[in-house]
């Protein structure tokens, strides 16, 4: 039996345990936490690519965006504060996402607004990349 692959997982009885090893046997070694991925969509219409991310009690100056060719980069690192007396449970380290764009986009028009801990990313897509109609004409 091979185990199938789901959400960057391993789905298998002893999945948890593979992948709770392989988190901790590669995690980063300046202490930070890594936290994965950040959740997303991605959608596109005739003019843009529209990628939305979660990134919830991140701010805008913790958040560095690049479009390199026909991938965009989102990373991010949530540091922890020092407290005394108490205990923390939420997450913190780094998040980052690549997202493999379907087309080619216009990297001087890309647009980026954080809103209510959501990402919103907006991707012009090239005038190559646009659909043209081309006229047909007759003899």
């Amino acid at each position: 039996m091979v185990p199938a692959i789901r959400n960057g997982q391993i789905a298998h009885p002893f999945g948890r345990l593979f992948n709770r090893f392989f988190d901790e046997a590669f995690a980063p070694l300046d202490g930070a936490q890594a936290l994965g991925n950040f959740p997303h969509a991605l959608w596109q219409d005739e003019d843009a690519v529209y990628v939305e991310l979660d990134a919830p009690g991140l701010s805008e100056k913790e958040i560095d965006i690049t479009v390199q060719g026909d991938d965009l980069h989102v990373r991010a690192e949530r540091k922890t504060e020092e407290r005394k007396n108490g205990y923390e449970t939420r997450s913190f380290g780094r998040f980052e996402q690549w997202v493999r764009l379907p087309v080619s986009v216009d990297t001087e028009k890309v647009e980026a607004k954080l809103t209510n801990g959501v990402l919103r990313v907006k991707l012009p897509k090239s005038a190559a990349a646009k659909a043209r109609k081309i006229a047909v004409r007759g003899e």
